[in-house]
């Protein structure tokens, strides 16, 4: 006769990535929705009113009031400081242990990369520990993209051989005019 036996142990969990979260910082949406508006007033200076960007940001502001549109938000507005993808790798565990929640660390963002009708991603430089060469914040995203695009527009443009390498240098080290 079968008897209970003890529960299953239960594994520590992994998460997907840590974070820092703007979620959390004061006035989010309305600095967000600032930051967005400030992007496209600086490309109708530069390109003219009458540009496609203004079709884009028109589109933008239909998804930022929770209409119907082909930009979204992702999940979450966040700065990844870590991908585990549920990997318990020695490094992840070293840098889980030592993570802090809750700590909260304000989030400046420099620059704005904008790749019409694909991704609208925030350059920006946080005081913490991050794994990504260029740390960023993915903003919107488009017509079948998705949040981790944003890693590669990034590397294409900024790296090295990008042609926002220099510009991207500049705003590294505090120069405003990047």
């Amino acid at each position: 006769m079968g008897g209970l036996g003890a529960p299953p142990k239960q594994q520590a969990r992994v998460p997907i990535y840590v974070g820092i979260s703007l979620h959390d910082q004061p006035d989010f949406e309305s600095h967000f929705l600032q930051l967005v508006t400030n992007t496209f007033a600086v490309l109708a200076q530069e390109y003219g009113p009458g540009n496609d960007f203004q079709k884009d940001f028109a589109k933008l502001k239909k998804a930022l009031a929770g209409q119907q549109s082909t930009w979204k938000a992702p999940a979450s507005h966040h700065v990844t400081q870590r991908f585990f993808g549920g990997s318990k790798s020695p490094q992840n565990m070293k840098f889980l242990s030592s993570y802090q929640a809750g700590k909260c660390l304000g989030i400046v963002v420099r620059a704005v990369i904008y790749v019409p009708e694909r991704i609208l991603a925030g350059v920006c430089f946080p005081k913490a520990e991050v794994e990504n060469k260029f740390p960023h914040l993915t903003m919107m995203v488009a017509n079948g993209w998705k949040p981790v695009n944003s890693n590669s527009i990034l590397q294409s443009t900024c790296n090295e051989d990008g042609q926002f390498h220099s510009a991207y240098i500049n705003l590294e080290s505090g120069d405003l005019a990047a």
